[in-house]
C-alpha cells in the first residue's frame, strides 16, 4: 500500500465526518468461478479495506457500490446507499458475465437503504443480507450463507468505543488548537490532555454508567469531571474557580462529545435525531438533514398481518424480534432495544411494521 493510500486510511479513521470514497466497481479475491459468492459493500475507503482483509483467502467477488464515501450503515440510513447504488454497480461491473447465479450478499446494515424488490426488478439479482461485521463473512460463507444469532447483532465493545473516542478527541483537538495556542499558549498541553481524558473517559465508562440515556451518561461525566476540577481548586488554592480554564475546557469537551452521545453509538437511538424529528422534521426540514428521512419513535408490529417471513428478524441489529415458527409469526419482544434504524420497516413485505 502506497503512502497516499496509507494517509487516506489514517485520515478516514480519524476524521469520519469527511467523505472518503474509493472508485466503485468489481474486486476479485482468490480464483473465483461462475458459482462463487458475490458480496456487496459501500465505497468508504475504511469499509472496503476492512472487508477486503477478511476476504483474503476466499474465492469470491466483491462489488463496491457508490455510497458517497460514507460507511454502510450511515449511508443506508441517510439514503445514500440504496437500490440505485446496487443497480448501477451490477450493470457496470460486468458481474453478470462472471457468475451464473443471481444472489448478492449485502451487508446487513445496508438494510435501511436497499429495496431488494427494486433491485430484483431492474437486474434479476436477489439480495441476501449477510452478517453485521466483516469478520464473520468467512464463517458465514463456510456455513452456506447461514447466519447465527451473534452474526446479526451490533456490539459496542471497548475497541469500538476507543475508535469513537479517538475520532472525537482528534477532531476536538484540531478545532481547538488555534484558539488555545493564541489565547492560552502556556496552558495548551494540560488543556488538551484534559480534553483527551474526558473524551476517552466518557466512552470507556459508557457501559458502566447505570442508565440507557446518553444524556445521563454525559451528565455523569460532567459531574465527575467538573467536581474533580473544583475539588482540586479547593485543595490547592482554596478558591472554587482557581482553575477556571480547566473548567471551561472540561465543559467544551463534555458538550462536544455529549451533544449526541447516544447517536455516536450503535446500540442507542439518537437523542438529537429524535428531538429534531419530533419537533421540526415537517416545519424545519432544512435543520434536520438526514434525520427527516427515518422516523423516530416506538416500533410497532401488527401481528394480524404478519406472515412470519423472518425478514425483520434477519435484519434487526439489536435483537428486537423473536420467531414463533409454529405460529408463523414474529414477536416484538425487546422494543426498548430498538434504535430506529428502520431496517425492519424497509424490508417487511407486508407493511406490518411502523415506527410511531
Amino acid at each position: 500500500m502506497g503512502l497516499k493510500a496509507t494517509f487516506k486510511l489514517i485520515a478516514a479513521f480519524l476524521f469520519r465526518w469527511i467523505h472518503y470514497p474509493v472508485e466503485p466497481g468489481l474486486c476479485i479475491f482468490g480464483t473465483p468461478n461462475e458459482d462463487s459468492p458475490v458480496l456487496l459493500t459501500g465505497n468508504f475507503v475504511l469499509t472496503v479495506r476492512r472487508v477486503s482483509k477478511y476476504l483474503k483467502g476466499q474465492d469470491c467477488y466483491l462489488l463496491v457500490a457508490p455510497s458517497k464515501g460514507i460507511n454502510v450503515w450511515c449511508a443506508a440510513s441517510a439514503g445514500d446507499f440504496n437500490a440505485h447504488s446496487v443497480i448501477s454497480v451490477i450493470k457496470t461491473s460486468g458481474i453478470n458475465d462472471l457468475v451464473k447465479h443471481r444472489t448478492l450478499i449485502a451487508p446487513q446494515l445496508a438494510a435501511p437503504g436497499i429495496d431488494p424488490k427494486k433491485v430484483r426488478q431492474e437486474t434479476g439479482w436477489r439480495i441476501k443480507f449477510g452478517p453485521v461485521y466483516a469478520k464473520d463473512i468467512p464463517q458465514y460463507l463456510k456455513a452456506g450463507l447461514k447466519k447465527t444469532k451473534e452474526m446479526q447483532l451490533v456490539e459496542f465493545p471497548l475497541r469500538a468505543r476507543l475508535e469513537m473516542a479517538t475520532m472525537y478527541f482528534v477532531t476536538l483537538a484540531v478545532v481547538l488548537t488555534l484558539p488555545l495556542v493564541v489565547f492560552f499558549s502556556d496552558l495548551y498541553r494540560p488543556l488538551i490532555v484534559l480534553a483527551g481524558i474526558i473524551t476517552y473517559g466518557m466512552y470507556i465508562l459508557f457501559p458502566y454508567v447505570p442508565s440507557r440515556s446518553g444524556f445521563v451518561k454525559a451528565g455523569f461525566s460532567a459531574v465527575v469531571s467538573l467536581g474533580a476540577i473544583v475539588g482540586l481548586s479547593l485543595w490547592k488554592t482554596g478558591d472554587l474557580f482557581a482553575y477556571r480554564h480547566l473548567l471551561l475546557m472540561a465543559i467544551i469537551a463534555i458538550v462536544a462529545v455529549g451533544f449526541d452521545f447516544d447517536g455516536t453509538t450503535p446500540i442507542n437511538k439518537s437523542g438529537l435525531g429524535a428531538f429534531f424529528y419530533k419537533r421540526g422534521h415537517e416545519k424545519m426540514p432544512f435543520l434536520t438533514g438526514s434525520y427527516a428521512l427515518n422516523p423516530y419513535g416506538e416500533i410497532q408490529l401488527n401481528e394480524d398481518t404478519c406472515t412470519g417471513c423472518t425478514l425483520c428478524y434477519q435484519v434487526c441489529p439489536r435483537g428486537v424480534y423473536e420467531m414463533e415458527p409454529e405460529a408463523h409469526k414474529t414477536r416484538l419482544v425487546h422494543p426498548g432495544a430498538c434504535v430506529n434504524c428502520n431496517a425492519c420497516v424497509r424490508q417487511c413485505p407486508e407493511a406490518c411494521l411502523a415506527i410511531i
